[in-house]
């Protein structure tokens, strides 16, 4: 692993045990994060995108089985594998190497604290031995995240905010942990597009600004393409594209990365926009062989039959099908 790598998933997998047997929900996730660098997660809804995420913090559902390796990089090349340190060390690791930015950030605030105190909560033991200079320092990250007059916000109960605002108070939390990494699970979703682009920019900035690694999960693949070097395309539990954003946005090798890329096309120049046939499977109940195939116009008799591994391609990067395009 090079210098640059900060965050390693190797052929990670987790299974749940429903109705007395355990199932696989997500198997055979392979990523890097380079220390700077955006990856987006993209894919429809179900795709288990969301439980990466929190499995990436260790937060991971009871009862569960995991498997394969969750590898975090610290600044002196020290490596921790999340799966398999205690609890006790993963708190030391949540909001202070990896920050998260959760779907709805009224649901992860306290509604009766004010907003300047839930931020001071989290920052650091040495800003908080200082009531002064951590108050100071609330105040100076509500304005890094782009919020008008960060003193009246520091006051503001949630409720007395609008969600665009809610969303880089949020943000602001998220970041007072001083994290490399920075997780956004689709945070935009109660967002106009206009708030979305705005919170996007920020976060852009703040990663050239603070050196942050981002993970963001995006259900919008035109913003994808624009602000992340990396693109992962999840589909029922399985990565079925992984590589460069720029290849891949002109050289899908997977069939759904194309049929994803063809829908957000149709969006953009103003045509009778497209629809993917079918729907994507249950991720507790999937589909025999490539979890794909039922919607994918490509599929023979050998994708109905057994699951494809995931391989080079030299298009664009890893992906998992028996005939790539």
């Amino acid at each position: 692993m090079d210098s640059l790598t900060i965050l390693d998933v190797h052929n990670f997998g987790l299974s749940l045990k429903i109705k007395g047997r355990h199932i696989k929900i997500i198997e055979g996730i392979d990523f890097t994060l380079k220390a700077g660098s955006t990856l987006a997660l993209v894919g429809e809804s179900g795709g288990g995108k969301s439980l990466l995420c929190k499995s990436l913090l260790g937060l991971i559902p009871e009862g569960a089985k995991t498997s394969g390796n969750i590898n975090l990089f610290s600044q002196e090349n020290k490596v921790k594998d999340i799966l398999s340190i205690t609890e006790r060390e993963i708190a030391t690791i949540r909001g202070k190497q990896i920050g998260i930015l959760f779907q709805e950030p009224v649901s992860s605030m306290n509604p009766v604290l004010k907003c300047g105190q839930q931020i001071f909560d989290v920052l650091p033991i040495d800003y908080k031995k200082n009531r002064i200079s951590g108050n100071k320092h609330v105040i100076d990250l509500l304005d890094l995240v782009g919020l008008d007059n960060p003193k009246r916000v520091a006051k503001s109960y949630p409720h007395e905010l609008s969600g665009g605002m809610i969303q880089k108070v949020a943000l602001a939390a998220a970041l007072a942990g001083e994290p490399s990494i920075l997780i956004a699970d689709e945070p935009f979703t109660a967002l106009d597009v206009l708030s979305q682009i705005e919170i996007l920019k920020i976060m852009t900035k703040l990663k050239e600004q603070l050196n942050l690694s981002l993970i963001i999960v995006l259900h919008d693949l035109e913003l994808a393409l624009e602000y992340s070097e990396n693109l992962l395309v999840m589909y029922s539990g399985r990565v079925m594209e992984y590589g460069s954003t720029g290849k891949i946005s002109t050289t899908p090798a997977h069939p759904y990365t194309k049929a994803l890329l063809d829908v957000a096309k149709s969006y953009s120049e103003n045509s009778r926009p497209l629809g993917i046939p079918g729907e994507i499977p249950s991720i507790i109940s999937p589909v025999k062989g490539c979890r794909f195939h039922p919607r994918c116009k490509y599929a023979k008799e050998i994708c109905k039959n057994a699951e494809p591994e995931s391989k080079k391609v030299s298009q664009s990067g890893n992906v998992r099908c028996y005939f790539p395009l």
